[in-house]
């Protein structure tokens, strides 16, 4: 989906370092999807570098914010630069006296789902499958966006946020 649809996921590792002692090193995010971490030896105003990296999930993507892997404000709704740090770490300012906050979007694969369409007849009150030999009259051609040549009961293979459009040409009615 968008980041607009994303939701915080607990359970997410992430290691943060820094020149200065960070506490913890690493952890997992919280029910809330967040992590907090505390740059040591920072005087109000004094900036330190900290670099922070996610977990390798395999089956999940970094999704990056205008080409950076994480997007940072400070508690001001000031923004703080962000450099990539690999394709799973950036490396930002943690300021003394301010609390920073960076914001990671991950999608999770795009899972896929499987199309059946069946056509079914009732032709004066009795009922015929699509391929019925027994049905008086008619034959219907279905259609489906994306696929050539599709027919009633094939399965076919879509991504969940695919819009298809089903239609059917039907012939021979009396």
């Amino acid at each position: 989906g968008t980041t607009a649809q994303a939701t915080p996921t607990p359970n997410w590792g992430f290691t943060a370092t820094s020149g200065n002692t960070v506490t913890p090193g690493s952890g997992t995010t919280n029910g809330s999807g967040a992590i907090s971490f505390k740059v040591a030896g920072l005087s109000t105003g004094q900036s330190a570098a900290v670099t922070v990296t996610e977990e390798n999930r395999a089956v999940y993507t970094l999704v990056q914010q205008s080409l950076k892997n994480a997007v940072c404000r400070d508690d001001l709704g000031n923004s703080v630069l962000v450099t990539n740090a690999g394709g799973l770490g950036f490396t930002a300012n943690a300021t003394g006296g301010r609390i920073v906050t960076c914001t990671v979007y991950n999608q999770a694969p795009n899972p896929q789902v499987k199309l059946k369409v069946i056509k079914n007849w009732v032709i004066d009150g009795q009922n015929y499958s699509n391929d019925d030999p027994a049905r008086p009259f008619g034959s219907a051609q279905l259609s489906l966006s994306g696929t050539t040549n599709p027919v009633f009961g094939g399965e076919y293979t879509y991504n969940v946020d695919d819009v298809v459009t089903i239609g059917e040409t039907v012939t021979g009615l009396p």
